[in-house]
């Protein structure tokens, strides 16, 4: 069974973005860049004091709500342990005796972007940061259907479970996705293991469509648009669904936010100060982390090991 979704063309202009040419504005940080996916460093640069890594939220689903599951919760239920480079692939899957949770029990955190209630929380923090609030930086994935229209295809079989397309929304059993979330969720909300395959492909944006130069770093190209501290998030105003930028830091160099495309978690450089203000934050779930720790999905050793054994 396969369904494609088409995106159509954006005109980038409706967008609530000044999108930007001047890609120089990167130079400063791309020398200070690891390898790619080597550690933190390979997304957000060397040279600040402290580093933290804040955890998006799980989410509980139930039959009149939804609600956010901090990653300490699924580690209390599963046996797992908390630390800085943990992975929720493996803190979700519960030690022997432990009860853990179920698929509809627990949905996976987003995955390239923060809930907007929590990037407020942060963006107040970083506010008062800065000399420059007013002017900050932004870096887009280039690869957003989105910002350049592109095509989605969904294949796929769950037994006992029929997957149909409405031409709004995609149905796999239970669950109804819009269209919208399907194209940026559905790999991140456990549907894995029902799904054969996932493949986007889209197209790079035209020249003529003037959205910004290019920022290049090793793995990634992005956009680059211009704003103030506030607009890290940005609203398809076709869909009305949020993408937020995965890098992005004021004219000062203050501090420097990295929220990677495939990352659950968002990173923050700044001054220890700025840092332990986030960490004492109790609306935000945070942990420090050194910049050559590594936050790939093989650098949780101490909940890796006994999975296998566990599931």
């Amino acid at each position: 069974m396969c369904f494609r979704i088409t995106l159509p063309p954006v005109d980038p202009t409706t967008f609530p973005c000044r999108w930007s040419y001047d890609s120089a504005q990167a130079d400063w940080f791309i020398p200070r860049l690891h390898p790619f996916a080597q550690d933190v460093g390979s997304v957000i640069p060397e040279g600040f004091d402290a580093y933290c890594r804040i955890f998006h939220p799980a989410w509980r689903s139930t039959r009149t709500k939804r609600e956010k599951v901090r990653w300490s919760e699924v580690a209390a239920q599963t046996g797992r342990t908390v630390h800085p480079t943990m992975q929720f692939e493996f803190i979700r899957v519960p030690l022997a005796g432990q009860p853990g949770f179920t698929a509809r029990e627990l949905q996976e955190p987003y995955e390239g972007r923060m809930p907007s209630d929590e990037l407020a929380v942060l963006t107040g923090h970083l506010r008062d940061a800065t000399t420059a609030p007013e002017s900050c930086w932004f870096c887009i994935w280039e690869g957003y259907g989105q910002l350049h229209g592109g095509t989605v295809y969904l294949t796929g079989e769950a037994p006992g479970r029929p997957i149909r397309f409405d031409g709004t929304h995609v149905r796999i059993g239970p669950w109804t996705m819009s269209i919208p979330y399907v194209t940026e969720r559905l790999v991140s909300e456990r549907h894995r293991h029902t799904l054969n395959e996932w493949r986007r492909a889209a197209t790079n944006a035209p020249p003529e469509y003037g959205n910004g130069a290019r920022v290049e770093i090793p793995g990634r190209r992005y956009h680059l648009y211009t704003g103030t501290v506030d607009e890290a998030i940005v609203v398809d105003p076709g869909t009305n669904h949020p993408l937020m930028a995965n890098m992005w830091w004021p004219e000062d160099r203050a501090w420097f936010v990295a929220t990677e495309i495939d990352f659950t978690s968002t990173l923050v450089g700044a001054s220890k100060q700025v840092v332990d203000s986030i960490l004492l934050d109790d609306r935000l779930e945070a942990l420090p982390i050194a910049v050559t720790d590594q936050v790939t999905i093989d650098a949780d050793t101490i909940n890796a090991s006994a999975v296998g054994d566990s599931i």
